[in-house]
């Protein structure tokens, strides 16, 4: 009768696989979700709060330099062409690296969905499985049976 329990052991085998599936598929949805709030705090807070403060950075340069009497031409001006290259270059930064925080979200959501669908196939294959070892053990006792009769 442990054949019962192969094919058992298979059902609970295919369940968990699903289960695990499920889960999977949720933790993938979460990573989606933190992916778009992660880029949204970027459009929504640090880009404008970024661009405001490079603002008064350049006007605060600007007012500076004229201020002193500099006039905005030569020294003074390349100064600020290079003030505002590394303002700039930090804004590309912050962007990349909200992107980049964006996509490895979105590729961790992709293998949570490829464990769950890998979980499930094995479970899937556990099942199949039990049916052969249940065949085998069927015959097994047969093979017994037959001998013990002879």
């Amino acid at each position: 009768m442990s054949f019962i329990s192969i094919l058992s052991g298979g059902k609970a085998a295919k369940k968990l696989g699903a289960y695990n599936n499920e889960i999977y598929k949720r933790d993938a949805a979460i990573q989606r979700q933190e992916k778009d709030q992660a880029f949204h705090f970027y459009e929504t807070f640090e880009k404008p709060k970024f661009d405001k403060t490079a603002e008064e950075i350049r006007d605060q340069l600007k007012v500076s330099y004229l201020n002193s009497g500099v006039t905005m031409e030569g020294t003074p001006i390349i100064a600020f062409i290079d003030q505002d290259y590394e303002l700039k270059t930090d804004a590309e930064i912050l962007k990349f690296n909200a992107e980049n925080a964006k996509s490895r979200s979105e590729n961790q959501a992709l293998m949570s969905e490829a464990k769950g669908m890998l979980a499930q196939w094995e479970g899937k294959l556990l099942k199949r499985q039990s049916y052969f070892d249940a065949g085998q053990s069927l015959l097994n006792t047969g093979a017994t049976l037959y001998n013990m009769g002879n």
